[in-house]
């Protein structure tokens, strides 16, 4: 059985005994409780009546209290959601940590022996450097050629340290990325749905082509903006990120959550959604390229009518008139 199976067999045995003990521990029967464990995290879906008022407070604490006492150890994590009864949604969540006990003795001896023998192994190697830097001799072995070697140091490496140093950028900008998510329903982080509309689309596009430190600096903008509804203070932004935020603030409450999705699945999957809401513009170019064929087919019309019509009466067009249209259409041609 595979690592998917075993967790899925795991859950299976014990799921009713869970979802027993948080019945039991919150005490109401209009809740209905569902349970999904995904990597030691336990996610809990409250499920209540519409007109219920709950006490979140309380449930968190009981719900942690029950699982903490009854299955200590087997999970690093509780993430709690409530939605109403038929709902998709959730309208409320929290996250509880669990809290490891300390390394007993025996634990933080065998951690202190790797230590030390990982220390050791290091110093061995920087004296044999040591050694090496000493008798340059032990450096000419055979696979060693000494007139390869550039004359600077910025000669070998500058082209190499550039790349790392963009790799790295781009590693620590999806770490930064993974982290933020502006919506509680995760399950829309997975969905397949319909590309957003063109304003939404262009404003994740929009973000996508911000430089990596703008990206990371309007993150936690963002998280304030969905998740507190307070609005950044355009002042302190570059005069890009303004116009960009200018249009965030004025969308509709719909838009908002639609905005928030999109960002949220760009956080998590950059190239994929990029992917999507690329084909939302596709039908828009190829409108304009439309539009602009029809433009200059009906003017090389003209402009071929009123050459007929020079040559029939045998007279000469208004000056400058047909060489008019002719320089319109020349540059109409370049600018499309």
């Amino acid at each position: 059985m595979g690592k998917l199976g075993l967790r899925f067999a795991w859950l299976n045995m014990t799921n009713e005994q869970i979802l027993n003990a948080i019945a039991d521990a919150c005490d109401n029967d209009t809740l209905r409780f569902q349970l999904i464990l995904q990597d030691k995290i336990l996610h809990v879906y409250i499920n209540r009546p519409t007109q219920a008022e709950l006490e979140y407070h309380n449930l968190k604490s009981k719900i942690y209290g029950v699982i903490t006492e009854k299955f200590y150890g087997e999970f690093t994590a509780i993430w709690l959601y409530c939605r109403v009864l038929g709902k998709v949604e959730a309208d409320w969540q929290a996250v509880l940590e669990i809290e490891t006990a300390s390394l007993d003795p025996a634990q933080v001896s065998s951690m202190m022996q790797a230590i030390t023998g990982a220390v050791e192994a290091t110093n061995s190697i920087i004296d044999k450097i040591n050694l090496e830097l000493e008798i340059p001799e032990s450096f000419a072995v055979d696979w060693y050629d000494f007139e390869e070697l550039p004359t600077t140091a910025g000669e070998n490496s500058a082209e190499s340290d550039l790349e790392l140093l963009e790799s790295i950028d781009r590693a620590v900008l999806e770490l930064d990325l993974n982290k933020y998510c502006f919506i509680s329903n995760q399950r829309l982080l997975y969905a397949i749905l319909t590309a957003p509309k063109e304003n939404i689309a262009r404003l994740v596009d929009t973000f996508d082509r911000f430089e990596q430190s703008t990206k990371r600096s309007q993150l936690p903008v963002l998280e304030i903006y969905f998740n507190q509804s307070i609005n950044p203070d355009l002042a302190t932004l570059e005069p890009g990120v303004q116009i960009w935020w200018r249009e965030i603030v004025i969308l509709d409450l719909d838009q908002q959550r639609q905005l928030a999705i999109w960002l949220s699945r760009y956080c998590l999957h950059p190239e994929q959604t990029i992917s999507i809401i690329s084909k939302v513009f596709t039908p828009q170019i190829e409108e304009k390229q439309k539009r602009s064929q029809a433009t200059i087919n009906a003017i090389r019309q003209k402009l071929s009518r009123q050459s007929l019509k020079q040559n029939q009466n045998n007279t000469q067009a208004k000056p400058g008139l047909f060489a008019s249209w002719r320089m319109w259409l020349d540059k109409f041609l370049r600018n499309s």
